[in-house]
């Protein structure tokens, strides 16, 4: 699925607008919240029974879903091949799966605990700009890892044909990587400050780039 996450302080609570449902395919999307580590979490995605039947999307539209959330989201994961787009995030990302996750801004709510950004089984994670502190990075066979957030201290590993790219003093990193020139560490870099966020359009540049995109 495409799904967009836009933090809204004006909402009291989170609302949830699924394209299937306006038409007639509102049956093949499971959305389900369960409780999980972090609190109540947003289980989104195919249906079981529109999965074992073959059923694919056949226009881009009818795979869309906009989640629109009162506070910013503590932890976002993408799996399946799902392509994510979240405006903040305050402490933890996971993709698998040839997944995209992308987020415009991550803001750690605790400088003193670690953050985590987990990719695996050729999934794509970037971060445009924010602080994650200290953070733990693993970067998995055919991931790429873009975090454009300031990273004070990290511990990071990284598997032969990822790649990581990190805004950090090298000396702050503590890095196990099979391949050390994939790791590329960067200098700080704030993109999204104060802009006005489209994210039609920084979903759709996503989408473009990403090779990953069955």
């Amino acid at each position: 699925m495409e799904v967009e996450v836009i933090t809204d302080p004006s909402q009291s609570h989170a609302s949830l607008d699924i394209a299937a449902d306006s038409m007639g395919l509102g049956w093949t999307v499971k959305a389900s919240v369960e409780p999980m580590t972090f609190g109540r979490t947003l289980l989104l995605g195919m249906d079981e029974r529109a999965a074992r039947q073959g059923f694919h999307w056949s226009t881009s539209k009818a795979k869309q879903a906009t989640l629109r959330v009162p506070e910013p989201l503590q932890e976002v994961s993408a799996t399946g091949g799902a392509q994510v787009l979240v405006d903040v995030v305050t402490n933890a990302l996971l993709a698998d799966t040839k997944s995209n996750l992308t987020v415009l801004q991550f803001l750690t709510n605790n400088e003193n605990r670690s953050t985590f950004f987990l990719s695996s089984s050729g999934a794509n994670i970037t971060v445009k700009d924010g602080n994650a502190g200290k953070a733990f990075v693993t970067v998995g066979a055919g991931c790429t890892v873009k975090l454009g957030c300031l990273v004070q201290e990290g511990s990071v590993e990284a598997e032969q044909g990822g790649k990581l790219f990190i805004n950090a003093d090298e000396e702050s990193l503590n890095l196990n990587a099979d391949d050390e020139s994939a790791v590329t560490i960067t200098a700080a870099v704030n993109e999204s400050e104060n802009e006005e966020v489209d994210f039609e359009k920084s979903l759709s540049a996503e989408l473009e780039e990403s090779p990953l995109i069955p």
